[in-house]
Parts: C-alpha cells; structure tokens; sequence
C-alpha cells in the first residue's frame, strides 16, 4: 500500500461518488478508476460497492479505510516529529470542534495563533461530537474542542472552562433574583420561569438536552416560541426583546448590554476541554494552541 493509495481511497470513502472524489484529488477520474481495480486486485477482495449511490463500503472495505486513516494519521505524526526536531516552523494542525464553539472561540484565538506560528498550515473541522471522536481516535485530527467526554478513546485532555447555564433576559424584564453564594449572577425563582417565551437550540443539540435536563429537573415544560441551530440568533431575539434564552455564561457571549443575566436554580454547568490522543507525539504548535486556549478562559472568559 502506497501513501498515494491510501489517500485516494480515504477520499473516496469521504465523498461516496468516484467524480466527486477525483475533482478533491485533482485527478482524472478514469485514474482514481484504475487505482481502485488495481488495489483491489492486488489485495484480491473488493472494497466498494459500485451499485449503491452514494458508493458504500464492503466488509473489507470498512476495515481497509479504517487502517488507511491511522496509518495517515501516524505518517502526520511522523512529519510533524520532524519539523520540531528541525526547529522549524512548519507543520500541520488539525482542530475540530461543533458549530458554536468555532463561531465563539476560534475567531478569538486563530489571529494570535497565526502570528506566532505562520508556517503552520492550519485545518479546521466542524462535525458532531461523534465524528470529531472518530476523527480523533483514526488520526484525521491532532486535537477537539468538545463540551462532552470523548469516551471509548485512548486521550488525554485540558479543561478550559466550565460555564455556568444562565438565563439571558431582555434588558427591560424586571425579574427578581436573590443573592447566593458560588452564583455569578442573582438566582431568579423557579416559578418565575414558567411564562416566559423562550427561544431556545433545537433539539438535536448538546445545549438543548442541558436545557432540557434543567427544565425537567424543575418539572417545568417551558414556553417555547421559537427553536434555532444558531446562540448569535437566540442572543439577538432577547435583545430585541422577542424572548428569554438559557446559555452557559462567559466572555464569548457577554457582550452585549441589552442582555440581563441571571442564574438559575440548582448546579447545571458546561465543562470545554481540549482532547488529543493519549502517548501520541505533541509538536510544539498544538501545545502552543492548548496555551493559548487557556490563557483566554483563564485571563479572558473567566473575567468576563
């Protein structure tokens, strides 16, 4: 097997359709043809079904892409081995994270980042937690940024934070709230949250089975108006004053003034951690990276 080999099947798989993957490869497509017949005739087994659409895996298919994605994975880690014992400032890193963390905290770290290692080519990936465990464990990424243990996988991990779920208010709303002792903001009653309208994540998502826990936890079922993928899109709805929204407080989103943040009954927190694999080689630029994100909870978020 060739790392040519290895490469082209991988992005085979990724993509499922033969012209698709030759347009990534930036190859002809009767070459990624011929490639696939002759590993396949060298190896004498089959490894993608031609008659499904998109192109699936067979058996030895699903067992030939998996080594291919470690054995790319350890060849990364091999090349970045090097460029660190060269001293040089070149290399390759690979993030991935969900959705909101990229639109909050990505954006106040790559600027620096990129100034302190500019020969550092820089891949970003936005999946769910699954794929980007998956991605981890195959090699495909050097670090996550999850709201959620990688479980299953061989890792280490960095806390960075651990956020405490609020209620976002519209600047105007009167609400009372007690003081309490740990609680960053006044402690608004139980009761008070049941006629509220809420614009709230969609339930597909990590924050909204939080809420969710929260809401049942009190044995409230709350008054929902309108459900969104987006925090920039909840934020913006309580500013207008059109709802209330439940996010876990820090610097990344405390920005606006037309917001009133109260704490909520009980210990519902978020924890961010950094992962990446566990006895596998650190080049000097990820750890820079893991630095950099907790020096802004540490000096940023947690002043926030």
């Amino acid at each position: 097997m060739t790392d040519r080999q290895l490469r082209y099947l991988v992005a085979l798989a990724d993509e499922g359709n033969m012209t698709a993957a030759a347009q990534r490869l930036f190859i002809s497509q009767p070459s990624l043809s011929y490639l696939l017949a002759h590993v396949e005739k060298e190896l004498g087994v089959v490894l993608f079904n031609r008659d499904t659409n998109p192109l699936s895996l067979t058996d030895a298919g699903e067992r030939y892409i998996e080594a291919a994605r470690k054995i790319l994975g350890l060849q990364r880690g091999m090349m970045n081995a090097l460029e660190d014992i060269k001293k040089g400032s070149h290399g390759r890193l690979q993030i991935g994270c969900g959705a909101q963390v990229s639109a909050f905290l990505l954006p106040k770290i790559l600027p620096g980042f990129i100034r302190e290692y500019p020969g550092v080519a820089l891949k970003l990936v936005e999946e769910s937690h699954a794929l980007l465990c998956d991605k981890l464990d195959t090699g495909e990424l050097d670090l996550i940024i999850v709201n959620r243990p990688a479980t299953g996988l061989q890792t280490e991990s960095v806390l960075l934070s651990q956020e405490e779920l609020v209620l976002m208010a519209p600047s105007a709303f009167m609400g009372e709230g007690r003081e309490e002792e740990g609680k960053r903001f006044p402690v608004i009653a139980a009761e008070s949250l049941a006629e509220l309208p809420f614009v709230l994540p969609k339930k597909s998502s990590n924050m909204r089975m939080m809420i969710d826990g929260l809401f049942s936890e009190l044995k409230m079922t709350p008054h929902i108006i309108f459900e969104t993928s987006s925090i920039s899109t909840c934020v913006s709805m309580v500013e207008s004053a059109i709802g209330f929204t439940m996010y876990p407080h820090s610097s990344l989103t405390a920005g606006s003034r037309k917001v009133k943040r109260y704490s909520l009954p009980g210990e519902h927190r978020r924890s961010l951690s950094i992962y990446f694999r566990k006895n596998s080689y650190m080049p000097h630029f990820a750890s820079g990276f893991i630095q950099m994100c907790s020096d802004l909870f540490k000096y940023g978020v947690a002043s926030g």
